[in-house]
């Protein structure tokens, strides 16, 4: 499996997650979505089409509820930081 899916996987797994409050639940995102780019390194461009892909995974998505719409607006944010 490789690191795309892996984010995608545990940003699912955080959506469903209704035990976690929504705080706490976004700030697990941006730490998975921060884990995910690691690997891009100070590679920016690298970082910007990781979340450019991410971002389109989102939109895609046939239903997009408030964790996932604050997850793009984290990708928003990660960015122009």
């Amino acid at each position: 499996m490789d690191s795309f899916t892996d984010c995608m996987d545990a940003l699912r797994a955080l959506s469903a997650d209704a035990s976690l409050d929504p705080a706490s639940r976004f700030l697990a995102a941006a730490r998975v979505i921060r884990h995910y780019l690691e690997q891009a390194g100070s590679n920016i461009r690298k970082r910007q089409s990781m979340l450019s892909k991410l971002n389109s995974e989102i939109v895609a998505m046939e239903e997009v509820d408030d964790f996932w719409s604050t997850v793009r607006d984290i990708i928003a944010q990660l960015r122009n930081p």
